[in-house]
């Protein structure tokens, strides 16, 4: 599991956006965050991310499990250009391989050395895990994937516009592929074959995605799960967009069946107990087909009161 929502709840003074969510994410999933305006995608995002606290519950990650966000309005260092921002991924490695090439000199001086020995391990253990002697190879594909020819490569990111900004953070972040992946609206700014390329990619990425979009063609293209935000908690369905249309519908009429039941059976109820207490009453109203004559209405009236009820009918005459 590399995520567990365990009764999670957020609210912003007295108005509560998240209430009781409770969902998992697992390796390989690729999860659709849907829902109205305002019903708390982007808060569960940011309290996923480590912005913003729960009032209850917990997100409780797995050991290990790193995370990457692409936020809408996050900002790229200005003065680097579009190589060197994709660079900047590889840092640890970088860092490890030029940390490298001092300790195999003071090792070559000191052979039988286990620190030496042990710190060139780890090192080499950070350049292989991010692949980093195919760094170029690999900025190369997620440059061309995502819309940046060679051209553009020495461009500064300051001087790109609001969207190419946009698709070089993403870039950037799916180079660096954390084992949880969380997008918010990823498919902003993105043409038609970028967008293409962008499914394959994360249709065949390793860790697990959660995306929030809008975009029901990309939802369906990209997710095996759909995670709705309803009444201030989240319905988990399996499948893509379109596998969940009739699941959801399936679900809603479900639920119309219950209170219409439910409804019934305390109406039932309560009118049973309203016949058995009228039942129990005399009711002059069983006079009431003799009209508006006065004189008959005084007849029934005399009838009423002079009657006792204890008295056996005369139709059935004396015992």
């Amino acid at each position: 599991m590399l995520l567990e929502l365990q009764n999670l709840g957020k609210s912003f003074g007295e108005h509560e956006v998240l209430h009781d969510v409770t969902a998992g994410v697992e390796r390989g999933d690729r999860i659709g965050i849907i829902g109205a305006n305002g019903t708390g995608k982007t808060t569960l995002l940011r309290i996923l991310c480590g912005e913003s606290l729960p009032d209850a519950g917990d997100a409780a990650f797995g050991t290990g499990v790193t995370t990457g966000y692409l936020e809408q309005n996050a900002r790229l260092d200005p003065t680097l250009d579009v190589y060197a921002t994709m660079k900047l991924v590889f840092t640890p490695a970088l860092d490890a391989m030029q940390q490298m090439e001092g300790l195999q000199k003071q090792l070559a001086a000191d052979p039988h050395n286990a620190e030496l020995t042990d710190k060139i391990a780890h090192c080499t253990a950070v350049v292989d895990a991010m692949d980093a002697y195919n760094m170029d190879t690999q900025i190369k594909k997620v440059l061309n994937g995502m819309g940046f020819p060679a051209d553009t490569w020495t461009k500064a990111a300051g001087v790109l516009s609001g969207g190419e900004q946009t698709r070089l953070r993403l870039a950037r972040l799916l180079l660096e592929r954390p084992d949880l992946l969380i997008l918010d609206e990823p498919t902003n700014h993105l043409d038609l074959e970028t967008m293409e390329w962008l499914e394959n990619y994360l249709k065949a990425y390793r860790g697990a995605v959660l995306v929030v979009s809008h975009d029901r063609y990309f939802l369906d293209a990209v997710c095996t799960r759909i995670w709705e935000l309803r009444g201030k908690s989240i319905k988990t369905y399996r499948g893509n967009y379109s596998a969940y249309l009739p699941q959801r519908e399936a679900a809603d009429e479900r639920q119309l069946l219950r209170a219409v039941v439910y409804f019934v059976t305390v109406f039932d109820e309560h009118l049973f107990d309203f016949l058995r207490v009228v039942s129990r009453k005399p009711n002059k109203q069983q006079y009431a087909h003799v009209g508006d004559n006065p004189i008959h209405h005084a007849a029934v009236e005399e009838n009423v009161h002079n009657r006792s009820y204890d008295e056996p009918d005369e139709r059935h005459g004396e015992e």
